[in-house]
This record gives structure tokens, sequence and C-alpha cells, in this order.
């Protein structure tokens, strides 16, 4: 700063040695942010743990999320499992949106119809203070992935076999 100087002129007394001056510049850090997300159980509002999420940038100038095709959207981040307090951060995002993909579900729930939220804006003005998402989940599945036969122990049975 300042971004001009000047003015340079070159003569015959000096076109010899050149016409020189100095310019000091400054680095800078590009603004970025982030997107926390809670994931909690939509009836009772406690935090869930497991639920594991893809988070897309919107790049391709169609609104909504494309995975495929020959123009896809940016996938930024392959999968962030919500913790025990139910949340996964994504830092130092690079302003612009943002869709979340939920790909897997803690036990006992369903994975929703529509599994992708968004478009979630990163911008200069939230960059300090994060983007916040609240996504709940139905129960529903209590045997997700298990072998739910009645009369096994753990499933609703009371544990012996053909009883």
């Amino acid at each position: 700063d300042p971004n001009t100087f000047g003015p340079l002129t070159l003569t015959e007394d000096n076109a010899d040695e050149g016409v020189r001056t100095e310019a000091a510049n400054t680095p800078t850090t590009a603004t970025t942010g982030s997107i926390e997300l809670v994931k909690t159980d939509r009836k009772n509002g406690r935090p869930l743990a497991g639920a594991v999420f893809e988070l897309w940038r919107e790049s391709n100038g169609t609104a909504g999320l494309q995975t495929g095709g020959t123009a896809p959207d940016t996938l930024q981040d392959a999968g962030c499992a919500t913790d025990t307090a139910g949340t996964c951060s994504f830092e130092d995002l690079p302003l612009g949106a943002y869709y979340l993909r939920e790909t897997a579900v803690p036990e006992g729930y369903v994975l929703p119809d529509n599994p992708v939220s968004g478009p979630y804006e990163v911008t200069e003005e939230n960059s300090s203070t994060g983007v916040a998402v609240a996504i709940g989940n139905t129960r529903g599945e209590p045997c997700k992935g298990k072998d739910c036969k009645p009369g096994k122990p753990g499933k609703g049975g009371n544990g012996r076999h053909g009883v």
C-alpha cells in the first residue's frame, strides 16, 4: 500500500542504469469458514453419535447436489462421524455453498428419504463464527445391519432359540 507508484521516467541520462523502484508486498491469507453439525434424536432432542456425513462444495453452477455425471459438485470431505455430543465439524472451508449428505445413521435410526441438506453458505460475514446446522434423525431400525430374528439374544427375544 499504495498499490501504485511512480512516475518512473526513462531518459537518456539514466538509460544505461534503468529505472527502479521497490515495492513491498504483504502476504494475504484467504478467508475461510466452518460448518458445525449437531445431530439429534428428532423425538427427544438428545445428541446422536455415529451419524456419518459427506461434505460437498457447490462447484458446477447447477442448483442442488450432483454427485455423479460429467460435472459433479466437489467432494470436500468423504466422511465425518458425529461424536458423543452429536457434533461433527468441517473446518478451513473456502467461501461458498456446501451440501451435507448423510451416508450412515446410528443403530436404531433410519436414513432420511432425502439424505442431502443445504446449501449452507460460508461467507465473509459468518467466517469467524461458522455456520451452525442442526439435523434430527427418526428412530425406526432397531436391528440395522444385524440378524433380528425373534429369540436371538439382545434382539427382542428371550435369548433362547425356539422358545
